[in-house]
């Protein structure tokens, strides 16, 4: 799996298959002064993938500094390219553009003396 942001790319190793999608409609609802619900569709919707890296520490280290330097928390989008055969939203292998989602510091569980993990949640980008 590889993450892009204008050139700078970093490949990211270790990832626990499958990682978590979710998808939800955007609605909103209201109650009338007498009482009735309305359910107003907002047209969108909401696309969530949860990805858990294990890795050296090192290794999580770097990608975690990778993402703060170019991807700011929230502020910037990036491409994600899953590996063949893994669909991260836009088919098999397909890259799906995203942003971070979650949160910015992006902490680091440390599982071992030499291995840890980074839980990256990321909203993919609906034009």
């Amino acid at each position: 799996m590889t993450f892009t942001r204008l050139g700078n790319s970093v490949t990211v190793k270790g990832v626990q298959l499958p990682f978590a999608r979710s998808e939800s409609p955007m609605q909103n609802m209201m109650t009338a002064i007498n009482g009735k619900v309305f359910v107003y569709n907002r047209n969108w919707r909401e696309d969530l993938i949860q990805i858990k890296v294990i890795d050296s520490i090192a290794n999580i280290e770097t990608l975690r500094a990778w993402m703060q330097a170019n991807i700011v928390g929230s502020l910037n989008s990036f491409t994600l390219t899953p590996d063949t055969g893994v669909n991260a939203g836009n088919g098999n292998g397909q890259p799906v553009t995203v942003r971070l989602w979650g949160d910015a510091m992006l902490p680091i569980d440390y599982l071992s003396p030499n291995e840890s993990s980074l839980n990256i949640l990321l909203r993919k980008e609906v034009p």
